[in-house]
């Protein structure tokens, strides 16, 4: 059955059987809008205040159907959504809050104390006062006192010896630097015509060639040993034609004055300058008979004698010379090849001997030393030498704890010579080596001495020998009297010559 569009919502009558049909509402389109909520009060207000006018001329359209109710749980959780997520707001803002003030009251500095804070924030603010130091222990102060008292006397003590030491090197360095001076002029005046530099080449060439001398008669090879006056000439004058044609400026200065090499330094060698008022002749002393020659020095009043085993070799007897010159003979007693020692004696009895130190401890470093012999006697004459230094190692080569380094100037001639502590006089090693470059030339100021408690240890174990040193010990010096240490070292040396 079909009905007019105008009847929706009301009721039709069937024209054939009478009956009433309710004819459903045409559902109309609704624009979407944005919901809001609307009090209930205000509804209702509004739903009184605009009525639906009646239809007329038609019959009243049926109530409209109740709204569907909502269910009570769709309810509930739209709430807890919402209280959800205000209550995730507020957290949010109350954590950014909270970092805000956070970062300002760590970049403010803390404000000062609040003056009259109470009991605590005096107690904060003030530090625990410290307790009284305890009073001093009397005899720790008195103690303390003198032992900075001898402290200073040993500073003070050191301080001279070793401004003595310096100003006695000083003294021997203006004495060799006026020699020098002296043979530099005499040359240079007399032989090269007022040609310094010259006549300066000519002596440091020499000193070369007489070094060279020295070495080849202390090589303990007696087959290549110059066996004279003549032969020792005539060495040095070949060494120094070589060494004059190499020199420039020798070289030239001999062509610019055209003469014949030979002859000029024959005159060079036979002539040497005499110190004014000496009058001396030359060393006249025959080495010819030696195979070589060394230092040694009296240790008893009955005539023992320490020296080095390199010195003696293999000989039984070797020959002292004195210092009034007189030739003596000694016997070769002990020797001992490991720690370079050998024990003579000898029938006569010395004017002056000297004490060996048993070396209970090593000498300190710096500690001033000297030594007296015979260095390069074949050049520098047989009266004995000074040389002094310092205690530079208490170990020798290659860290031997039998030896001692020193920076005392030594040669061959000085080996067997006994190393004298200035401070006490006593003997505290024997000289045996020097330092020598892969060049063959000797390094400054470094040679090797044996300790004392090995050169005491190797004579006293000679009985007749140590009998004697402790019967008669040489009379104590005056204690920093470096004059009589000096002496008493002089006195008790002896150049020893070994026969070939």
């Amino acid at each position: 059955m079909q009905a007019a569009v105008d009847s929706s919502g009301g009721s039709v009558q069937c024209p054939e059987c009478s009956a009433l049909f309710q004819v459903e509402a045409q559902i109309p389109v609704v624009p979407v809008v944005q919901a809001r909520v609307v009090p209930a009060v205000a509804a209702r207000q509004v739903h009184q205040t605009h009525p639906q006018p009646p239809h007329r001329g038609r019959p009243a359209p049926a109530p409209a159907p109740p709204p569907r109710p909502r269910k009570s749980g769709d309810s509930k959780e739209s709430t807890l959504l919402f209280l959800g997520l205000g209550g995730a707001c507020v957290l949010l803002v109350g954590l950014m809050v909270w970092i805000n003030l956070a970062g300002r009251k760590l970049a403010e500095p803390p404000p000062p104390p609040a003056q009259g804070s109470g009991a605590l924030t005096t107690s904060i603010a003030s530090p625990k006062p410290e307790p009284p130091p305890a009073p001093e222990d009397p005899e720790k102060v008195r103690m303390d006192a003198e032992l900075k008292k001898i402290k200073d006397a040993l500073a003070a003590r050191e301080a001279r010896d070793a401004e003595t030491a310096r100003q006695e090197r000083q003294r021997e360095r203006s004495k060799l630097q006026a020699e020098m001076d002296e043979a530099l002029a005499y040359f240079t005046s007399n032989f090269f015509g007022g040609d310094e530099k010259a006549a300066e080449a000519f002596l440091e060439i020499q000193n070369d060639v007489l070094w060279g001398v020295s070495n080849l008669m202390n090589d303990q090879d007696p087959a290549n040993d110059l066996k004279g006056k003549e032969d020792f000439e005539e060495y040095v004058v070949q060494r120094l034609l070589v060494r004059f044609e190499k020199n420039e400026v020798l070289s030239r200065w001999m062509k610019l004055h055209q003469r014949e090499p030979r002859k000029f330094i024959l005159e060079l060698t036979r002539t040497q300058p005499k110190r004014p008022g000496s009058g001396a002749p030359d060393n006249a002393f025959d080495f010819k008979k030696y195979a070589s020659c060394g230092s040694g020095f009296w240790i008893s009043a009955d005539g023992w004698i320490l020296t080095n085993e390199h010195v003696v070799s293999d000989a039984k007897e070797v020959d002292l010379r004195l210092r009034d010159g007189k030739i003596i003979q000694a016997k070769v007693v002990k020797t001992d090849e490991a720690n370079d020692l050998a024990l003579l004696k000898a029938t006569q009895s010395p004017a002056s001997w000297q004490a060996v130190s048993k070396g209970a401890s090593d000498l300190p470093l710096g500690r001033t030393v000297f030594t007296v012999g015979y260095p390069d006697p074949i050049v520098q004459g047989v009266e004995p030498k000074f040389t002094d230094g310092r205690i530079s190692a208490a170990s020798g080569i290659e860290d031997r704890k039998d030896s001692y380094q020193t920076t005392v100037p030594v040669q061959h001639g000085n080996s067997g010579g006994a190393l004298v502590d200035f401070a006490t006089g006593w003997v505290v090693g024997v000289i045996n080596a020097k330092l020598m470059g892969s060049n063959g030339a000797s390094a400054d100021n470094v040679s090797y001495a044996i300790k004392g408690n090995v050169v005491s240890a190797f004579f006293e174990s000679v009985p007749e020998a140590k009998a004697a040193a402790v019967k008669a010990p040489p009379k104590p010096v005056a204690k920093g009297n470096e004059r009589d240490v000096i002496d008493r070292a002089t006195a008790s040396s002896v150049l020893i010559l070994r026969p070939r």
